[in-house]
């Protein structure tokens, strides 16, 4: 895995964090989790073919995705 970068944005001279402590997929260099600024992690998954199936904040959000066979949600 790939780690690191931070982004942040500075307004009125204060600057802030938008989301850290990035996770990258060692193949395709595609985020794979982070922290938002607010403290809570956002997790992607993907399938085996690389197609997205869920975007998760655990405790908070957990969205999964369903492909057919035609590759479509």
């Amino acid at each position: 895995m790939i780690q690191g970068q931070n982004l942040s944005a500075t307004l009125n001279g204060s600057t802030i964090t938008l989301a850290d402590s990035f996770v990258y997929h060692p193949g395709s260099a595609q985020p794979l989790a982070w922290r938002l600024g607010n403290n809570l992690q956002r997790r992607l998954v993907q399938d085996a073919s690389g197609r997205l199936v869920q975007v998760a904040s655990p405790g908070v959000q957990d969205l999964s995705l369903n492909w057919n066979t035609n590759d479509t949600v």
